[in-house]
């Protein structure tokens, strides 16, 4: 589903869209979403659904975009929703079912295999994030979006400049050396 540069373009262009998440915290929620996807069955495009609706979940409910992608990947898998609820989404196997019979697969849950189950409850959880991605855009504009804006943008910035530089693997070793000779 796309090579490895691909992915690391597509997670750069959304840190530029959602700015309130570190490029780090972009691409672990996304290796978590492409990881657990690829038994689904999905497509390209279900998995950028998939990563941006556990972003706009993230963004709008408080929490690591991550969780929301673990949560969200987990209900896609097994159905369980509780996880969902806690974020804001009342979806269930009765509202994915009422989907699938509208949508022409006349199937009851257990009658779906694993990939169909899927993709329908995709669609079910997109349909009812449309009124979140409008708040989703607009948070960046509060206070708090800015405050957590600057945080990722520090966080990314920290992280480019201890690969660069190598900072932060010569003040580990220092850490590292001073434990070690007060121990022994």
């Amino acid at each position: 589903a796309g090579s490895t540069q691909e992915w690391r373009d597509y997670i750069i262009q959304l840190s530029e869209q959602f700015r309130i998440f570190s490029l780090r915290d972009l691409t672990a929620a996304s290796s978590r979403v492409l990881l657990l996807t690829r038994e689904l069955k999905f497509n390209k495009e279900q998995v950028k659904q998939t990563i941006q609706a556990s972003i706009i979940l993230a963004e709008t409910m408080g929490v690591k975009v991550e969780e929301a992608a673990r949560r969200l990947t987990l209900f896609l898998d097994t159905g369980y929703s509780r996880g969902l609820a806690a974020l804001g989404l009342q979806i269930n196997r009765v509202t994915v079912e009422e989907t699938a019979q509208a949508e022409g697969l006349d199937k009851s849950w257990n009658e779906m295999n694993r990939a169909e189950r899927a993709a329908i409850s995709l669609k079910v959880v997109m349909q009812q994030l449309e009124a979140q991605i409008a708040d989703a855009c607009r948070i960046v504009e509060t206070f708090d979006g800015q405050m957590r804006e600057l945080d990722a943008a520090q966080k990314t910035a920290m992280i480019t400049i201890c690969k660069n530089t190598g900072v932060f693997t010569l003040a580990w070793k220092r850490v590292k050396t001073f434990f070690v000779t007060k121990i022994v």
